[in-house]
């Protein structure tokens, strides 16, 4: 990607020993072939170069499954450091150690299987919904309830309605 792109502000140093190699959605090289075969030769003349850092930009979009599998398969036994944009289920579960969830304007970093990072989300959702659940009963309290709830440690039930 260098010098692709030029950053807004500061810079992007790389280091004499990184290679990086680039593999973009949408290749638009070997018009004739298909999206899966380009993929594959823009993919082998990519590892040609030994990069060390691969930047792969939803990889299985455009793969039938067997060569999804056999890419899934080489990714896992790659030394290299793999970045991943993917909403393939399967690559991040397999392929993935370290997440990034962007999610409103924030990165989120989650170290762990892909598994873990989603059971950690949907405890964080239940935690979210049971607070503004409480948040919604807490509005609906008189403050006589408030005030008998807090100094006489009185638990009221919402009415049924």
């Amino acid at each position: 990607m260098a010098n692709l792109l030029q950053p807004s502000t500061g810079f992007v140093k790389i280091p004499d020993d990184v290679t990086i190699g680039y593999l973009p959605q949408i290749i638009n090289e070997f018009e004739k072939n298909s999206g899966g075969e380009r993929f594959n030769k823009a993919l082998s003349e990519l590892l040609v170069n030994s990069p060390n850092i691969l930047l792969l930009d939803e990889p299985t979009n455009h793969l039938n499954q067997n060569n999804r599998s056999s890419l899934i398969r080489m990714l896992k036994n790659l030394d290299e450091t793999l970045i991943i944009a993917s909403h393939d289920v399967e690559l991040l579960t397999s392929c993935t150690n370290i997440l990034w969830h962007i999610d409103s304007e924030k990165i989120n970093i989650f170290t762990g299987a892909y598994d873990d990072y989603i059971a950690t989300r949907q405890q964080k959702q239940k935690k979210l919904e049971a607070q503004l659940t409480k948040l919604s009963l807490d509005l609906q309290i008189t403050p006589w309830e408030n005030f008998l709830t807090k100094s006489l440690k009185i638990t009221w039930l919402p009415p049924k309605g």
